[in-house]
């Protein structure tokens, strides 16, 4: 049996998403606020739990929230709910190195932020906090158990589809990938199952590692290829819609070869770079984390099963601000923040409404392009 939605009754059964499930609506820029800026901002979006609202962070380096209303249609600017606000609380760590609010999470009426170190050089930050919906009232920060270090999982949030919930283990997960410093930082997509209800309860956060990569065992090997190279650090998060087993995760790919110090008029000259870039999804299939969770797979031994480009705006450097993507399982959308300075854009794409239809064809081939 099967719902309206084509969801199969055993989650292990749904259906893959391909690139052609996934669409592109439009973009809304955000308002100019009273306070407090969004400028150089858009990490840790999340939706409300109605759908109407998206949580966005403010400038980089102010650890602030602000609240929006999602334009209907999608489009024009968006109307100011409350300006973006700094997010009280000391995650410890290098002090010496930039703080940042890298994500939100909307869950039983409660805000759960994380925050990191940009350049955490023993990766003993602390992460997750607990607040009330209107940016107020948060715990101190707690780690996350089970983490090689604290860089693994403070970045994107989001939620397990219900159906998936109780054979990961959880209702939430939370992630990061490849940032300074390397060997502090799963090299390739993390996912960690936890339950936001723990934050500001339990000391550390109980967590599952299902997913994450090693300086010794990447994701793909340290050269051009279609997946992953070790200068991938400008990842948006991951989405897992409901009604599939599909784990998407977006992030800015440079599948050129390597380079340190070089200029490739992105960024590369101050550090590691791949040029050319392309803004990508890599899918990966839950049934691979469940294989995780029952012992028969190591969290580093998942593999992607396709990849394609996301849709909709191009540039040359194709830039996520790290950890800006929310999903809404009620609209089945996907927000997320592109660079764009004093103006950052969210972008919003559509996933198919219709999850159990026969996928539109095979995977590529994912071998490495030497």
């Amino acid at each position: 049996m099967a719902s309206a939605l084509g969801h199969a009754a055993d989650p292990t059964q749904q259906r893959l998403l391909y690139s052609s499930d996934i669409t592109y609506v439009g973009s809304f820029n955000l308002p100019t606020p009273p306070s407090g800026r969004f400028g150089y901002g858009g990490m840790g979006l999340s939706v409300s739990a109605d759908g109407k609202t998206l949580y966005v962070g403010g400038h980089v380096y102010d650890q602030s929230l602000g609240r929006v209303a999602i334009p209907d249609p999608i489009g024009g600017t968006a109307s100011l709910i409350q300006a973006p606000v700094s997010v009280p609380g000391s995650i410890g760590g290098n002090e010496g190195s930039p703080r940042e609010l890298s994500g939100t999470l909307v869950f039983n009426d409660r805000l759960i932020v994380q925050k990191r170190i940009y350049y955490d050089n023993d990766g003993s930050g602390t992460t997750h906090a607990v607040g009330n919906l209107d940016i107020s009232g948060f715990s101190s920060f707690k780690r996350l158990a089970n983490l090689p270090s604290a860089q693994y999982g403070n970045g994107y949030m989001g939620l397990i589809p219900p159906e998936w919930q109780s054979l990961l283990g959880g209702p939430a997960f939370s992630g990061n990938s490849s940032m300074s410093i390397i060997s502090k930082v799963s090299n390739g997509p993390s996912f960690f199952v936890f339950n936001p209800d723990d934050v500001g309860v339990k000391t550390p956060i109980p967590s599952i590692p299902l997913m994450y990569y090693t300086l010794s065992n990447p994701l793909a090997p340290d050269v051009a290829n279609d997946i992953w190279i070790r200068a991938d650090q400008s990842n948006a998060g991951i989405a897992f819609p409901s009604g599939t087993r599909s784990v998407l995760f977006f992030s800015r790919h440079g599948y050129g070869n390597r380079t340190y110090k070089v200029p490739d008029g992105c960024g590369g000259e101050s550090g590691e770079g791949a040029a050319p870039y392309r803004r990508q999804i890599t899918a990966f299939d839950a049934n691979d984390l469940l294989a995780v969770k029952n012992g028969t797979k190591k969290p580093w031994e998942i593999r992607p099963y396709d990849w394609w480009v996301v849709p909709g705006p191009t540039d040359k450097c194709a830039e996520f601000r790290a950890s800006g993507l929310a999903y809404d399982p009620m609209s089945r959308r996907i927000y997320a923040a592109f660079h764009y300075g004093e103006s950052p854009k969210i972008h919003v794409w559509q996933v198919s409404g219709d999850p159990g239809k026969a996928p539109p064809g095979p995977p590529k081939n994912l071998q490495v392009v030497q």
